[in-house]
């Protein structure tokens, strides 16, 4: 039985990507008052530990004051998940062979206050303590 990925990759290599998405709150004035942004950083984990942390890994996505980190990943996540039907293709800088390749989100990490902003938690202000 041959692989449904021989297929889909229509005879080019096929590669996958593993990428990390995370979100972050800041301020967009240089003044003392608090202009909430919601940032969107994206980062790839195909990297080797050594350079994975350096800064020019970490890309910038998109910003909103009026979209929420969840919903600024819905747009991004429904463009990885057609990567998975639609694998893209790519010429390799190498060997100039046409290749495709298939993008999978890994993780979300986040601080701790965005982190609970984006799930929901009501944190310290909850009745019972747990």
């Amino acid at each position: 039985m041959p692989n449904a990925l021989r297929e889909l990759a229509q005879g080019d290599p096929l590669y996958t990507s593993f990428v990390d998405l995370f979100g972050d709150d800041v301020s967009g004035n240089k003044s003392k008052l608090w202009n909430k942004h919601n940032n969107l950083y994206v980062m790839h984990r195909n990297l080797p530990r050594q350079i994975l942390q350096q800064d020019f890994h970490i890309h910038f996505l998109s910003t909103s004051q009026h979209a929420s980190v969840p919903e600024q990943i819905e747009g991004f996540k429904a463009q990885i998940d057609s990567t998975h039907a639609h694998p893209v293709r790519v010429r390799h800088a190498v060997t100039s062979q046409h290749v495709r390749f298939r993008l999978f989100l890994n993780a979300e990490p986040m601080d701790n206050p965005m982190q609970s902003e984006a799930s929901g938690h009501i944190g310290g202000n909850s009745n019972c303590s747990c």
